[in-house]
């Protein structure tokens, strides 16, 4: 079981290389300059990332506007709220967001997910394009495409070398220059069926969105905290069952205190105040879940446990739980095992600390 959720997680979305990385972050602004070459994978995330070295490896990015100007080796996977991809890549490309623009070379597929797509008149696939969107424009040169667009256009300056099978509500715009050298197969999607396909098309978005989210805010919590985030960690190992005890009698216990609070007219205050800190501390305990499925990943692939906690392990372990997510029953129940014991060890550290504060008369 393992070693089944750990590759579906790291060779489905995560490059398999990534053993040697360089990883770069930063809160704004983030570039990696033209002069720049760097051999390994390279994870990247900031609010704007602009990438105009090369990559020798896979790029992995996450932000907010993402340009990448420079060559990449091997697989590029981004995703942001606008990406545009202007280098020559080697291999597969992956992205999704609001916006996205291909403009450079692709030696494998390219799959993409987005509001917006336009692979542009200078970019040339020579993999199949399995792309989703609301709109889509193809000015470029292809292989096969499948396709599910709200709308699809295809320009003159657009070449297709293969089959163009799209599902839309309406019939695609194609240049009468435009070329496909195979079928232009077209499955109308009726009325009652469009609630369904947005449906899932929404369900996907808010899956990445969350996968985004939790990998951000865990990479946050350990830069505001990383002292804190590397005994979480280590306790959840050393001390499990504590933990997991702690992290359901908290749960248990914790609800049934604040409402029994509430009751009282002294003690109101406190049980507001304790409804309150329930969810901030479940929250900040599915960032120490993050970490610790990360690095319980590297150890698997590594045979050794990382020394902290990492960027890395921020990226996988927010793959992994999202994974668990969509696994029925067994998922869920691995969630709520390790998503306790975190919660648990979250507790016990505050509590220690609390005491030693005290003790010191700190407080």
């Amino acid at each position: 079981m393992k070693k089944w959720l750990l590759a579906l997680a790291l060779l489905v979305l995560v490059p398999s290389t990534a053993l040697a990385a360089e990883v770069r972050s930063a809160k704004n602004q983030l570039t990696l300059g033209s002069g720049e070459t760097i051999q390994d994978d390279v994870y990247a995330t900031a609010g704007m990332v602009t990438v105009s070295s090369n990559i020798g490896g896979d790029l992995t990015v996450a932000g907010g506007t993402i340009r990448v100007d420079g060559n990449v080796t091997q697989d590029v996977l981004a995703a942001g709220g606008q990406v545009t991809l202007n280098g020559n890549v080697g291999d597969d490309v992956r992205m999704a967001g609001g916006t996205l623009q291909i403009n450079g070379a692709v030696g494998g597929d390219l799959l993409v997910a987005g509001g917006n797509v336009e692979i542009g008149e200078n970019a040339v696939i020579k993999g199949q394009v399995f792309v989703g969107g609301g709109s889509v424009v193809i000015a470029g040169h292809t292989g096969a495409i499948k396709a599910a667009p709200g709308s699809l256009e295809l320009t003159k300056t657009a070449v297709v070398n293969g089959d163009l099978n799209y599902r839309s509500s309406q019939a695609a715009v194609i240049d009468s220059a435009a070329r496909v050298t195979g079928h232009v197969n077209f499955n109308q999607i009726q009325a009652r069926h469009r609630a369904n396909y947005a449906a899932v098309g929404m369900a996907s978005f808010f899956s990445l969105l969350l996968w985004l989210s939790g990998f951000i805010l865990a990479g946050l919590f350990m830069l505001l905290a990383p002292s804190k985030t590397e005994k979480l960690v280590k306790n959840w190992r050393s001390e499990f069952w504590t933990n997991l005890l702690t992290g359901f009698l908290f749960m248990v216990a914790a609800p049934v205190a604040a409402v029994i609070l509430m009751i009282t007219v002294i003690g109101l205050p406190l049980g507001i105040g304790l409804l309150i800190l329930i969810p901030i501390l479940i929250f900040i305990g599915k960032l120490v879940t993050i970490f610790v499925l990360g690095c319980w990943a590297q150890k698997l692939w590594n045979k050794e446990t990382p020394d902290r906690p990492t960027w890395l392990a921020a990226f996988v372990g927010s793959i992994i739980l999202m994974f668990l997510g969509i696994i029925p029953l067994l998922g869920w129940l691995a969630i709520a095992v390790v998503g306790l014991t975190s919660l648990g060890a979250l507790i016990r550290y505050d509590w220690n600390l609390l005491k030693t504060l005290r003790q010191n008369q700190s407080l």
